[in-house]
């Protein structure tokens, strides 16, 4: 997906920064753009809630390169910024989102003073996620 974002938001407007936000628990973007190649994922990934961002990188993959190309930044967020994004749209706006789906909301709440003054946007997408775990972040948010 950040391929495809990212084509079009630079298409349009070169000077936007890009920024992809992945879960510290499961870095394979983040590592392999800073490596500059792809990254095999580690033997034993970590669980993670954001399962739409773990896993590997396939050999060759077009979308690794238009990535290089054409995102900023990827940042990365704790498990428990995802748990309690999930938490504020399911509250505040009624909507039930994926772990995957609101990591940058995440990396907003984790980093909001280095927004501070600059007009964001951020895609919210996925409603996948297990009804179980739903229950439960809620219960553990109130």
């Amino acid at each position: 997906m950040i391929a495809g974002i990212s084509v079009a938001i630079k298409s349009q407007r070169p000077n936007v920064q890009v920024i992809g936000v992945q879960s510290a628990a499961v870095p394979i973007m983040y590592e392999s753009l800073k490596a500059g190649k792809i990254v095999p994922p580690h033997r034993h990934e970590p669980n993670t809630i954001a399962e739409g961002l773990s896993g590997g990188i396939e050999k060759g993959s077009i979308t690794f390169t238009i990535a290089q190309q054409y995102v900023d930044e990827v940042m990365l967020v704790r498990e428990e910024s995802i748990r309690h994004a999930v938490y504020l749209l399911w509250k505040n706006e009624k909507q039930v989102v994926e772990g995957s789906g609101v990591a940058g909301v995440a990396m907003l709440l984790e980093n909001n003073d280095s927004f501070t003054k600059q007009t964001v946007a951020i895609v919210v997408t996925g409603g996948n996620i297990d009804d179980t775990l739903l229950k439960t972040i809620i219960a553990s948010e109130e």
